[in-house]
């Protein structure tokens, strides 16, 4: 323990050092305090002593656990991820803390988490269904997987076979898209109200995300190209933030005339309105801004009012299992039964890799390739037909 006094401004302040923690550097407490004397702060200064040598305890007890790891894991990852995936995986978490957080590190056993495993597999709610599914529990494993990984190369855990040891469930099959008929399509999109028709029209024609679309501004919309360089996140409470598109993949979107028309009488019904109540329409607001609040435009609609719009728009219509995502779908598949080449449709989408486009779309493509084999088919019979050739 080292123990400084100033005389002057009659200021106490005990340092005491423990060894080194895990990254090597040396760990140590302080207090600062007033006291009349050195004599009263020597007393005193044992007392302090006791206190930050038992916080010190508490402190190494909690970062050879679990917790302790995940500490750290957070304070990193929660100042360089996304805040939709900063709160995507805040339940995960907290469910790791709750049921393994307190164990030691050098404890951790592949028992531990088969248990923790099972355990989530076999919760029911009251009318016996299953609480989550085999992909939510697969995603449990995975955190605690990337956990684990990341405090090896900290060297505060010696090896992950307890995480690598355990057998987690397989992940269900990702959900096919499943965009609506040409006909179902239409009647949603003409029976929509105004503002929600042009976010539909964003969606099933040009392939923007929820957010993008509401992050999309007048400034973006240059003729018959959208430059896709943001989004909106929800960061709960109300609150809202612009980001980078998914993956950070900005990009450019052709747009038919049909849509560029729209958007531009979309921006003249924007300043009627604002002329109405005696406002200015903004030159650089959200496309989709929200007059209601703001006659100005500078406001850009809820990501909440967009996914209730729609969910109330498609009851009403009869279709409550077309998701607004569907739609983004819809543009795709209509792209690749055109017969637009696979990497313009990847663009188009944003997808950072064309094996995603191929993957998610595969019924679309497989379909391409049938009418490839029907065209060539075509061609040969046409051919023979041509030269007097018996096709049998």
């Amino acid at each position: 323990m080292t123990l400084h006094y100033d005389e002057a401004t009659k200021r106490a302040k005990v340092v005491i050092y423990a060894g080194l923690d895990e990254r090597g550097q040396q760990r140590q407490r302080s207090k600062t305090w007033r006291s009349p004397n050195l004599r009263t702060a020597t007393r005193e200064a044992a007392t302090h002593e006791h206190n930050l040598r038992a916080d010190l305890e508490r402190l190494a007890d909690r970062a050879a656990t679990l917790n302790g790891l995940i500490d750290r894991w957070e304070k990193m990852h929660d100042a360089t991820d996304s805040p939709s995936t900063v709160r995507g995986r805040r339940g995960m978490v907290k469910r790791l803390r709750h049921d393994l957080g307190r164990i030691p590190l050098d404890r951790l056993t592949a028992p531990h988490v088969d248990d923790w495993l099972l355990d989530m597999r076999t919760a029911v709610d009251p009318t016996g269904l299953r609480t989550m599914s085999d992909t939510t529990i697969a995603n449990h494993w995975t955190l605690l997987r990337a956990v684990l990984r990341q405090g090896k190369r900290w060297k505060m855990v010696a090896n992950v076979d307890a995480v690598d040891d355990a057998r987690p469930p397989k992940r269900t099959a990702t959900r096919r898209p499943s965009p609506p008929t040409a006909q179902a399509f239409a009647v949603l999109f003409d029976s929509a109200r105004p503002d929600l028709r042009i976010a539909i029209a964003l969606a099933a024609y040009a392939g923007l995300r929820r957010g993008e679309i509401l992050a999309l501004r007048w400034s973006d919309v240059d003729g018959n190209v959208l430059h896709v360089h943001r989004a909106l996140v929800d960061l709960g409470a109300g609150q809202h933030q612009e980001k980078l598109p998914k993956w950070d993949h900005v990009r450019d979107v052709d747009i038919d005339d049909g849509l560029a028309a729209m958007l531009a009488e979309h921006r003249l019904e924007l300043v009627e309105r604002a002329l109405q109540v005696g406002a200015t329409l903004a030159a650089d607001g959200p496309v989709l801004a929200d007059i209601g609040r703001d006659p100005t435009g500078r406001t850009p609609r809820r990501l909440g009012w967009l996914t209730l719009a729609w969910s109330r728009h498609a009851d009403k219509m009869g279709a409550p299992d077309v998701r607004l995502h569907d739609l983004r779908h819809h543009y795709a598949t209509e792209l690749i039964d055109a017969g637009v080449p696979l990497p313009t449709v990847q663009r188009q989408l944003g997808h950072t890799q064309l094996t995603t486009t191929a993957n998610v779309y595969a019924h679309a493509v497989d379909s391409g390739g049938r009418r490839a084999a029907a065209a060539i088919q075509q061609r040969r019979d046409a051919a023979r037909e041509h030269h007097g050739i018996d096709g049998r």
